[in-house]
């Protein structure tokens, strides 16, 4: 019998014993009880002895049942006991009772697997359990047994040292047992090897830690949207310094806010990239800073489960330098271009110009043959002297036009009047201000000094700011106005003790804005529909009063009118008032 039925024979009575002090009591019983009755009934011998018989064929059954009742009991016991060996020899876990007087009672066969001790060990040393236990581990297993009584409801993980030297992890849990009259009975013990959880667990920390150290210490700015809400997980340090935000504010944001243009059409454009099992990326995407600051970014995205949500996973790298680097290079390239068919057109305007000239010179000897031929006072003289007039017009703006054309990078600047300059270039857009309804107004001193320059770059300068004041009358006023007009005036200057010539442009046009001129002199900046302007004229024009040491300023009044002033050295000698 084993050591848990042994134990319970304390309380569980001898079916055999039991039956024969059953049998005997009987038995004295009804013999003396007859006794008595035959002694004071005398006359009954016979009914005396029947009952006697009765008697003691009533004990004998009783007995029999008694003991067949009691030998079930017994059997129920044992079937008991296999079943509950059936199961707790066949359970993973290791199981053991110790009695309230400190003897182990029951451990299951499972200790062996576990610890490598047999279960006749834990029999035979008391000991055994608690020297087990890894010594690291023992104080924090009794701090956790005296806050629970001997063994209340206590639950802990310690490490345990198996005969062979091998350390387990056990998930140990105590129970307090009582009998079944609620006296304590000892307390249960229940041991659940979780070395491989434990490793299991081990090596998702060490992987959690490889995964934290690589996107903390990441050199690309590393962001997590969940698929279904669009909210950002997890930013890394590097995004965050990228966009100038605390992880916790990026968490309160949206995919949407990172890239109000485009930041969604891309989020969705990456997810099916993704469906079709396509990498994604997309390259120069501007991002939101706190400050504002221009941030430009390749971004690569992979899906991946994050916290249990379906994410997208997107690395950034910033790229804002490149990103300027190839615009300065396109617009270098676009520059190039433009100079060059500026080169072609002053070529062509030239050879134009010489083609002109050559029938000019035809038209004017004809007239000054007609001139000679005819009368003083014949018609077709005062005809003659029109085709004259016309033929030097046309010669002038020709002459005008190859100026114009020569760029004269070789040449030294020379003494030239501002008036002459500017004569020059109303010859090649008057034509066009009438035809657009404006009026011209100039106002030029007669005793303007020179200035010392480049005839042909000032007159650009001119015949470009002139442009621009026809542009904005245009746009304000598409037919005849009174208010269509605009000013050339000339004077001369002092500015920090030095004397200067200062050149106005003035317009009545819907005048500039102020966002647009912090920006007018930049490179390629046009508010000009597309393929009506390059950018590139006052940026230029600005370049070659630099150039000329002089300056370019703008007075304006949104709505109202600008003025572009031009001041430029006075040429040496040129004197002023």
């Amino acid at each position: 019998m084993s050591p848990f039925l042994r134990e319970r024979g304390r309380f569980l009575p001898n079916p055999a014993r039991l039956a024969l002090v059953y049998i005997v009591f009987a038995v004295l019983w009804i013999s003396s009880s007859d006794l008595v009755v035959g002694w004071l009934f005398p006359d009954f011998g016979s009914f005396l002895r029947a009952q006697m018989v009765k008697g003691m064929a009533f004990v004998l059954v009783t007995g029999m049942l008694v003991f067949l009742l009691l030998r079930k009991a017994e059997r129920s016991a044992i079937e008991l006991e296999h079943s509950f060996r059936v199961f707790a020899d066949n359970t993973g876990d290791w199981e053991y009772w110790i009695g309230d007087e400190g003897p182990v009672i029951y451990v299951t066969p499972a200790c062996e697997r576990v610890t490598g001790y047999p279960p006749e060990e834990f029999y035979t040393q008391a000991g055994l359990m608690q020297a087990m236990i890894y010594p690291e581990d023992l104080p924090a297993v009794e701090a956790v047994h005296q806050a629970n009584g001997a063994c209340g409801e206590a639950l802990c993980e310690f490490r345990i040292v198996r005969r062979d030297g091998e350390i387990r992890w056990i998930l140990h849990e105590c129970h307090s047992v009582t009998d079944a009259g609620g006296r304590p009975a000892g307390f249960r013990g229940s041991n659940t090897d979780i070395t491989e959880r434990k490793e299991t667990e081990d090596a998702l920390r060490q992987s959690e830690k490889r995964f934290r150290t690589l996107f903390e210490e990441a050199a690309e700015g590393i962001l997590v949207a969940d698929v279904q809400s669009l909210e950002l997980k997890y930013a890394n340090p590097k995004a965050c310094r990228m966009l100038g935000r605390s992880e916790a504010e990026l968490r309160h944001m949206r995919v949407e806010d990172l890239n109000p243009s485009q930041g969604l059409a891309q989020f969705y454009d990456a997810l099916e990239h993704h469906k079709r099992g396509d990498l994604f990326l997309a390259s120069s995407v501007p991002l939101v800073t706190r400050d504002g600051t221009p941030l430009y970014t390749d971004v690569t995205s992979v899906p991946m489960e994050f916290d249990g949500l379906s994410c997208l996973v997107g690395f950034f790298t910033d790229v804002t330098e490149r990103w300027f680097l190839e615009r300065e290079k396109a617009q270098a390239e676009a520059h190039l271009r433009q100079a060059q068919k500026m080169e072609s057109l002053g070529t062509l305007a030239s050879g134009v110009a010489h083609e002109i000239n050559n029938p000019i010179m035809g038209i004017t000897g004809y007239a000054d043959l007609i001139d000679d031929i005819v009368p003083a006072d014949s018609e077709a003289h005062g005809h003659a002297r029109e085709i004259r007039r016309e033929a030097n017009r046309i010669h002038r703006i020709v002459t005008n036009l190859l100026h114009f054309a020569r760029t004269e990078k070789s040449e030294p600047p020379r003494a030239i009047r501002l008036d002459d300059i500017v004569d020059a270039t109303l010859s090649l857009v008057q034509m066009v201000l009438r035809h657009d309804q404006i009026r011209l107004d100039v106002d030029l001193p007669d005793d303007l000094p020179p200035v010392l320059c480049h005839s042909p770059q000032i007159q650009q300068v001119v015949m470009n700011l002139m442009t621009n004041a026809r542009d904005a009358l245009n746009a304000k006023y598409p037919d005849y106005d009174e208010n269509k007009s605009i000013r050339i005036s000339a004077r001369p200057l002092h500015r920090d003790g030095l004397p200067w010539v200062r050149l106005t442009v003035e317009d009545h046009g819907p005048g500039i804005p102020d966002e647009i001129r912090q920006r007018m002199f930049d490179p390629f900046y046009t508010t000009k529909p597309e393929g009506k302007g390059t950018g590139l004229g006052l940026f230029i024009i600005y370049g070659i009063i630099k150039d000329h040491g002089g300056t370019l300023q703008v007075e304006t009044e949104s709505g109202e009118w600008t003025r572009m002033h031009v001041d430029l050295p006075m040429a040496e000698g040129g004197g002023s008032e």
